[in-house]
């Protein structure tokens, strides 16, 4: 049987921090078992985290560290050259930097030039905010790249409404893990022990990097609201820069009258284990969200969840699934004393439902699959589905 040719496939990230982008490229390169398919990561910051976990699981990773300005063009001679050695059959951008970085110095030089879009529509805090200007700017390059891949239908549709236009786009939604990403007892007793909860206590829980966009402001007022009514509640949050010290975070903390009801954890590592020790899972996200990893982890968990109408959250969900309006922390309240009231059968009704609907659709080694048939070739074969994990729009 003759060799079969290989492919490298290079991926091109803003950075190796955690977060959900970085997480399922991490999922990606190391799950991935095609023949043909080699991964080489090259991030535009540091190695990070994520970088050193790839690195030990055997991935070839390069660090550009552009950190700061004068870095840059050295960074960007850094890439041509790894461009140049390492012969690429195809650059797989990750979020908007990478994007414009792999239109720079990809398009003519690598046989295919992916884009990757993890986002729908995002507000942009000022016109040094990048998330203002670089969408519209790459919209108007994004006829030269060979592809776009996205994560959710609502960011394909508000990035044509920006004015990207591809030769074609994919929609790859994320694929999640049911064999890591699941109910553990003993994770949720150590976890509760730590924390100080009792067994017959209500943990609420959000999991995300301190954003706006991320509705930590507003899950902590609609806790505070909660915490009045209810003895055995209490409040996680965790991620990024999600710390006490926080000047808006800890403040509101303090204000609720009730801190110690309320563990900010700041970032952790295996997700899943913090997970176990929660009751219900909150999605308050105000915008950006495509495809939100959170909520599908949280679902694989058997945790019932409570997510806002952000990006693909209906889609994501069972059937008949109620989302509560993006901000509106009345109704976030009124949703978590819901949850309470439900009880604990109720509640682990809803979590195996969710559990179920996950695992039907929304399985890892389906978004790999369609990774690979996109990365080796054979995805233009591919049609469009009512409830897609995948589909090439010509």
């Amino acid at each position: 049987m003759p060799d079969l040719q290989q492919i490298t496939i290079l991926h091109l990230i803003a950075n190796l921090k955690t977060g959900g982008a970085q997480r399922v490229l991490q999922r990606l390169v190391t799950s991935s078992r095609h023949p043909q398919l080699r991964h080489v990561v090259v991030s535009m910051g540091g190695r990070g985290l994520i970088g050193d976990e790839l690195v030990q699981a055997g991935v070839e990773v390069y660090a550009l560290n552009m950190t700061t300005p004068w870095r840059y063009p050295l960074a960007l001679v850094k890439l041509a050259h790894l461009l140049n050695r390492l012969h690429p059959s195809l650059l797989q951008s990750w979020l908007y930097p990478a994007d414009l970085l792999a239109w720079l110095v990809g398009v003519g030089r690598v046989p295919r030039v992916y884009w990757n879009i993890r986002c729908t529509r995002v507000v942009a805090k000022g016109w040094l905010d990048y998330h203002g200007w670089l969408p519209w700017l790459l919209g108007k390059l994004s006829r030269r790249v060979t592809g776009v891949v996205v994560n959710s239908w609502q960011g394909m549709e508000d990035h044509r409404q920006l004015g990207y236009a591809p030769h074609h786009w994919q929609v790859i939604v994320n694929g999640i893990d049911g064999n890591n990403f699941k109910p553990c007892e003993e994770a949720r007793t150590a976890w509760r022990q730590r924390l100080g909860v009792p067994e017959d206590g209500v943990v609420f829980g959000l999991l995300a990097r301190n954003h706006p966009m991320k509705g930590q402001q507003e899950y902590i007022q609609a806790a505070a609201a909660l915490a009045k009514q209810e003895e055995k509640v209490y409040f996680l949050l965790a991620g990024r820069q999600v710390e006490m010290e926080d000047p808006l975070l800890g403040p509101l903390v303090v204000a609720s009258g009730c801190p110690q009801k309320f563990f900010l954890l700041g970032e952790m590592q295996q997700v899943e284990r913090v997970m176990a020790a929660l009751d219900v899972l909150v999605i308050p996200s105000l915008w950006g969200e495509g495809f939100s990893n959170t909520l599908a982890e949280g679902m694989a968990c058997a945790l019932p969840c409570i997510a806002t109408q952000c990006g693909d959250a209906q889609r994501m969900v069972p059937e008949g699934t109620p989302l509560l309006p993006a901000g509106d922390i009345p109704a976030l309240h009124q949703a978590m004393a819901t949850m309470v009231e439900l009880g604990k059968e109720g509640r682990s009704s809803l979590g195996n439902l969710g559990r179920q609907h996950v695992l039907a659709h929304f399985s890892l080694q389906e978004m790999i699959s369609r990774y690979e048939s996109l990365y080796s070739g054979s995805s233009t074969t591919m049609t469009g589905t009512s409830l897609p994990l995948g589909s090439l729009i010509e």
